[in-house]
């Protein structure tokens, strides 16, 4: 699995590119390392790309996941944008992570293409 996070030059959003297998464990990491560059950034946008990706984590991790985002002290403020994977049950996963978000008050959005 391969994961890149970085700030955008000229917009104030943070990019996120998956791509593969994703495992738990790199999840929690793409998240973790997600929220510590959007906070040193001041970002509140968030963009992931997840177009590549082809699963390796679960739904129970995906929501594990949303409640460690919304544990954080400005997850209110957060907006996210998820491309979705092309691959059918890694979609369903992107939708399901949306679900869980937004039940958290966290504004996340999925989307067929940039």
């Amino acid at each position: 699995m391969s994961w890149h996070a970085g700030a955008h030059p000229e917009l104030p959003i943070v990019d996120v590119t998956l791509s593969g297998l994703l495992t738990p464990s790199e999840l929690s990491d793409v998240v973790a390392g997600t929220l510590s560059l959007a906070s040193s950034h001041c970002h509140t946008r968030i963009h992931a790309d997840c177009g590549d990706l082809v699963g390796g984590h679960s739904f129970v991790d995906l929501y594990f996941a949303a409640g460690d985002v919304a544990a954080t002290d400005n997850a209110h403020a957060l907006k996210e944008a998820i491309i979705l994977p092309g691959f059918a049950p890694s979609a369903e996963r992107a939708r399901f992570c949306e679900t869980a978000c937004m039940n958290r008050g966290i504004a996340v959005r999925v989307f067929a293409g940039r």
